[in-house]
């Protein structure tokens, strides 16, 4: 908390600060920490973390950015892969926009998706249809295509 100079008034909460400041404080918070935070403030600023994609696509690229990775394939192996293991909602946000920007690399042959089920591939592509910049006809269907292989693998198991 802190107390407002000259000021007699009680000091300032979390929830009192706007949300862009809350925001931009919780973009430079790695993965690891996103969990945990959350966890600690469930209704203040887990919906930012669980389930605002605008959000979660900032921090994934803010993350990227500020990374050691050359490359963002190897920051999403080495990095991401451990917030697939934290598990609940934060991990489906966040395998949603990861996929967002794997399915937008143009002619590359993707080599490394995140393990996925058959329902998760499900929520992953409902979450992503609600985000309005998503396209799921980009690079000549590529999300649809990817639904489709998940579904279809697992019917043939």
């Amino acid at each position: 908390m802190c107390l407002h100079k000259g000021s007699s008034t009680a000091p300032t909460s979390l929830e009192s600060l706007p949300v862009e400041i809350i925001r931009e404080i919780l973009i430079h918070v790695p993965f690891a920490g996103c969990q945990a935070i959350a966890m600690a403030s469930k209704h203040h600023l887990a919906p930012t973390l669980y389930r605002d994609l605008n959000f979660a696509r900032q921090h994934f690229l803010h993350q990227d950015a500020v990374s050691s990775f050359f490359v963002i394939w190897d920051f999403m192996r080495e990095v991401c892969s451990s917030t697939w293991n934290a598990g609940g909602p934060l991990q489906e946000t966040y395998m949603a926009i990861v996929h967002a920007e794997l399915f937008a690399v143009g002619d590359f042959t993707i080599v490394w998706y995140p393990t996925v089920s058959g329902p998760v591939a499900f929520r992953i592509m409902k979450s992503l249809l609600s985000f309005h910049d998503f396209d799921p006809t980009c690079e000549n269907n590529k999300p649809i295509r990817w639904a489709w292989g998940v579904c279809y693998c697992m019917e043939e198991e």
